[in-house]
Formats: structure tokens, C-alpha cells, sequence
């Protein structure tokens, strides 16, 4: 493992250091990572006082894998993302009673993209634009203080349908537009009360899906042969529907019902990383 490791960072050094062109756009292949800090945006469809928000800023790490074909119009990319930190959740008991803490969250995002890229043209296209579709996994622990202390899980799988342009700005910069839609399926949560209580259960039940979105733009600065800063802001959107109904026991004997209504969330992001273009 060691000896694979040195091998690759001695081909990105020599890499760095031989002649070839500049433009992020001549290379096929290019390795980003990338901080990533936002802004999280959670809300449930609820009146007051029966409401639940979580807000706060969150850092992130963003790793992608992309392939942009030079000489043939294939695209591909692997992307994951994994962000930690705590916002303020402002919400009230079942019985409306106010509650306020600090809630601890863990989100995971995977995704898998293959598309096909129209090539930039000096009659007919300004940039390379591309076409894709793939598969996406997404993760959020919700993890809830107070006196009651417990966790949500929630997840759901989606189909991204996007289109990625990718325009040269000049001999050093690229910037590129990514807007995506998300066609969600298989939502689910499971709430677990056993955190607080061993004696109680931990439901899991589906959740409505919905249709999600996602804006971002990236610019690339070449600063060395194959290197290349991006900074990249961006927006999402997603949301869950009501949950089925679910019944809460405590050592076997049912005690209440709930579900999780209707929710909505917005998310700002920014990331600054580095990418190798090979």
C-alpha cells in the first residue's frame, strides 16, 4: 500500500513539472478535494407552535473523480461528501411545548454520473456542454439534545438529471455551470428512541418523495501544470413528504403514535480545493 502511494505521488509531481498545456479543458482526467462550508436550512410544514428548524453553518470535505473525454464525447464522475458540525434546532414537543437545543448532524452524499458531452464549437456551441444521469445516495444522523436525548436517521436514494457546461474564460481560468435535478425514491427515517431508553423502540417507517435540485459554479485557476484551484458556490433543494404513520412501544407495550410531516430543506454552499488534471 505504501509502495502504491509513492508512485502516485511521484507521477503528480513529475506531472507538475513536465511541459503540457494549461487549459483545465485538454486534460481527460481530473482528482478534486475540496472544503466545503454551508449554510443548512431545515423546516418542517407545520403551524406554530408544532414546528421543528434546525439552521447553522457546516463544514464539509468534498472529494470527485471526473472524466470528460478529449477525443470522444463520454462523461463520467464520482463524487462524495461528508459534512459534521451542530445547528440550533428550534422545534416543541408533540403537546407544543417549546423546545430549543443544539443538534449534532452527520450527512453523507454519494454519487455516480455518466453522460455525453457536446463538444464546444466555434459556429454552433460557446462551451462543452454535457448531458447526465446516474444513481445518488444521501444520509443525514440527526442527533437531538436535551432532556430526551435521541437521533433520526434519515436516507434516500435519487436519479440526478443534469447538464454541466464548461466554458474557457481564458488561458488560466474555466468556469462551468452544473444544474441538476433529483427524481427521489425510497425515503425513509427511523427514530431511535432506545438512545434515551433501551425499553423503547426504534420505528422506521417510508417517507413521501419529492423532487430535489442543485445549482453550482465552479471556476478553475490553472497555477502549475496539472494544478488548478476551483472555487465553486451552490445551492440545493430537497425535500421529504409525510411519513406512514408509526407506533412507539416501551418493553413491548405500545405508549403513542407520530409521523414525520412534511419538511423542506435549503442548503448554501461554498468549497475551495485543489484538483490534479491528468
Amino acid at each position: 500500500m505504501i509502495r502504491c502511494w509513492m508512485v502516485i505521488l511521484s507521477t503528480a509531481v513529475w506531472a507538475t513539472f513536465a511541459v503540457g498545456p494549461l487549459y483545465a479543458g485538454e486534460y481527460a482526467h481530473s482528482l478534486e478535494a475540496s472544503l466545503k462550508y454551508q449554510y443548512f436550512d431545515y423546516k418542517e410544514k407545520l403551524s406554530e407552535p408544532l414546528k421543528s428548524n434546525e439552521t447553522g453553518f457546516l463544514p464539509g470535505l468534498h472529494l470527485t473523480y471526473a472524466y470528460q473525454g478529449v477525443n470522444n464525447p463520454l462523461y463520467g464522475r464520482l463524487l462524495f461528501e461528508y459534512t459534521e458540525g451542530k445547528t440550533d434546532y428550534d422545534g416543541s414537543t408533540q403537546a407544543g411545548m417549546p423546545v430549543k437545543s443544539k443538534t449534532n448532524n452527520r450527512f453523507t452524499n454519494y454519487e455516480a454520473n455518466i453522460g455525453y458531452t457536446f463538444k464546444q464549437s466555434p459556429t454552433t456551441l460557446p462551451a462543452n456542454i454535457a448531458f447526465y444521469t446516474g444513481f445518488g445516495y444521501r444520509y443525514w444522523n440527526r442527533g437531538l439534545d436535551g432532556q430526551l436525548p435521541y437521533s433520526e436517521e434519515y436516507s434516500w436514494k435519487y436519479i440526478p438529471v443534469g447538464l454541466r457546461g464548461t466554458y474557457r474564460i481564458n488561458e488560466k481560468w474555466t468556469g462551468e455551470v452544473d444544474l441538476a435535478l433529483w427524481i427521489m425514491f425510497d425515503a425513509e427515517i427511523q427514530v431511535n428512541f432506545s438512545n434515551w431508553d433501551p425499553n423503547f423502540n426504534n420505528p422506521k417507517k417510508s417517507l413521501g418523495n419529492t423532487l430535489g435540485w442543485k445549482i453550482e459554479i465552479p471556476f478553475n485557476y490553472m497555477f502549475l501544470n496539472h494544478w488548478s484551484l476551483e472555487f465553486a458556490p451552490s445551492y440545493e433543494f430537497y425535500g421529504f413528504g409525510k411519513s406512514d404513520p408509526f407506533t412507539v412501544t416501551y418493553a413491548g407495550v405500545p405508549v403513542l403514535s407520530g409521523y414525520e410531516p412534511d419538511s423542506r430543506t435549503n442548503i448554501y454552499s461554498m468549497r475551495l480545493g485543489v484538483k490534479f488534471h491528468f
